[in-house]
């Protein structure tokens, strides 16, 4: 859609603005990290990092427009969070940043997936420090698919590929949990929680 603006000399024609953000999660490793975040826009964007960030993370535009992210060595044991804040005049998104101690523990690249009543897939990254298992069991309308697991650039995150079931039936809801393969360990297991819609909740289109 268009917006019309209005000069002192004549009435000029403005595309409405957009802001689209590459990835919304980060998770890095122990050691000291960069990588740089697709950012598109037509206008000029700011960077604001939450107080959680201030003495360990910078975010800096780069001069090709995208967001380069860097961060310190975490000397700490427990992982450590915060939010950066991409904002072109009145739109805003959010990259949350997460970076491993030297303490065991599991990171994923998102919580929730909300699926459509149709089959198709998703991914998952898991950031950790341990060797892991991807327990499935408790959803049978989900499975991997191992031929296209692969490591991403940080040795510490693998990105996994998920296929799941059409839905004929009502919502449903399972969880996936990542977990030690320690089963002495102590560590919290992460879980990915999967939501699917069914033939019930489906709302055509007008």
């Amino acid at each position: 859609s268009l917006l019309y603006g209005c000069s002192d000399e004549e009435n000029t024609l403005t595309e409405e603005v957009f802001l689209s953000v590459g990835e919304t999660s980060l998770n890095f490793e122990q050691v000291a990290s960069r990588r740089e975040i697709e950012i598109t826009s037509n206008v000029e964007y700011t960077i604001g990092l939450s107080e959680e960030l201030a003495d360990w993370c910078t975010a800096v535009r780069t001069e090709a427009g995208n967001l380069l992210v860097s961060l310190s060595e975490n000397t700490d044991k427990n992982i450590r969070k915060g939010n950066i804040y991409i904002q072109a005049q009145k739109l805003t998104d959010t990259i949350s940043v997460a970076q491993l101690g030297w303490g065991k523990a599991i990171l994923l690249s998102t919580e929730v997936v909300n699926l459509d009543e149709t089959g198709g897939t998703f991914d998952l990254d898991v950031t950790t420090n341990v060797e892991y298992t991807v327990d499935l069991s408790k959803v049978a309308w989900v499975r991997e698919l191992p031929d296209v697991q692969t490591r991403t650039h940080e040795v510490v995150t693998t990105h996994h590929h998920f296929e799941f079931l059409a839905n004929d039936g009502g919502s449903r809801q399972a969880d996936i949990i990542v977990k030690d393969k320690d089963e002495m360990s102590d560590i919290e297991e992460a879980v990915l929680t999967v939501m699917q819609k069914g033939l019930d909740t489906y709302v055509p289109e007008a």
